[in-house]
C-alpha cells in the first residue's frame, strides 16, 4: 500500500484500524457524535419532514449512554446540551473525549468546553467511522431501535446493509392511506 498510495494517506486510512489497547477504566474515554434520526414526522403545518438530530454520549469502557440531545441541526449548544445531561446523570468529566471535526465542535467556544471538560480532547478522521467507537452505538440505534417505527426512512446514505434502508413499499401504503396527515 505505501508504494501504491504513500506513507501518509496509507498511515491515515489504517493506523485507526491498529489493535488499541482496551479502555482501562470507567471515564477514561468518552466518544461523541451526532447522526440524523432517519424518521418521518409531520410539523405544526403538517408538512413530511425528517430534519431531525440526534447527538450521543458513551462512555468507551462500558458502552453506556451517558447523554444525548434532540435538536433540528447539529449545532454547538446540542453538544453542549449533551454533555451536560452527561455529566449531570453520571457525575464524572472524562479524562478523554473523542469527537469528529464537525461544525458543531470546531468553534472557539465548544473547544474551549472540551479544554476545560477532559484532560485530552482530540478529534477523529473525518468521514472515516473505523476510527470513532461512537458509530458502533449509532448503527445500533438505527438499525435497532429506529428501524422498529413506521416512519423510519432508512440509515445513513452511505450504508449497505438492507436492515438500514427504507422499505418503498411501505413508505407507498403509509402515503396512500394518509398516514403523515
Amino acid at each position: 500500500s505505501y508504494a501504491r498510495h504513500g506513507k501518509h494517506d496509507v498511515d491515515i486510512l489504517v493506523q485507526p484500524q491498529i489493535e488499541r489497547a482496551p479502555v482501562s477504566r470507567p471515564d477514561a474515554l468518552w466518544s461523541l457524535d451526532g447522526t440524523t434520526m432517519q424518521l418521518y414526522y409531520k410539523d405544526a403545518n403538517g408538512k413530511i419532514k425528517s430534519d431531525l438530530y440526534v447527538y450521543f454520549v458513551a462512555d468507551v469502557y462500558s458502552s453506556a449512554i451517558l447523554g444525548y440531545s434532540v435538536a433540528f441541526s447539529e449545532s454547538t449548544g446540542m453538544v453542549a446540551e449533551a454533555l451536560k445531561m452527561a455529566i449531570e446523570k453520571h457525575g464524572y468529566k472524562p479524562y478523554q473525549l473523542q469527537y469528529d471535526n464537525g461544525s458543531a465542535n470546531t468553534g472557539q467556544a465548544k473547544q474551549g468546553i472540551m479544554e476545560n471538560m477532559s484532560r485530552v480532547h482530540f478529534p477523529c478522521i473525518p468521514y472515516h467511522g473505523q476510527s470513532k467507537y461512537i458509530e458502533t452505538y449509532i448503527g445500533h440505534f438505527q438499525q435497532r431501535v429506529l428501524r422498529a417505527y413506521e416512519e423510519f426512512k432508512g440509515g445513513n446514505i452511505t450504508t449497505r446493509s438492507l436492515n438500514s434502508k427504507a422499505n418503498p413499499e411501505l413508505l407507498a401504503r403509509l402515503k396512500k392511506e394518509n398516514y403523515f396527515k
